[in-house]
């Protein structure tokens, strides 16, 4: 069934790449500073770099929860621009 289903996006890629309507373009999702920046803080959200560290750091705290806060901060300022932005 996938064999099946990529001929036939190839065929049809083709007839449209002859009929010169075939276009490829990025997403304008793709092209926004926000998709980018939103991304970019999901991906530090991931915190890979300390797994298994589970050490406190002040009066009992763990590190991690300073991170995320300065995390949610990062973000809100984010969306903060982006509406004022979209208005």
């Amino acid at each position: 069934m996938m064999l099946t289903f990529s001929v036939y996006l190839i065929i049809y890629a083709v007839m449209l790449w002859k009929e010169n309507r075939l276009e490829t373009k990025a997403p304008e999702w793709l092209l926004n500073i926000y998709f980018w920046l939103f991304a970019g803080i999901f991906i530090l959200a991931m915190d890979f770099w300390a797994w298994g560290n589970v050490e406190p750091a002040v009066w009992g705290i763990p590190l991690w929860v300073g991170y995320f806060v300065i995390l949610s901060a990062l973000q809100t300022v984010v969306m903060l621009r982006l509406i004022k932005k979209e208005a």
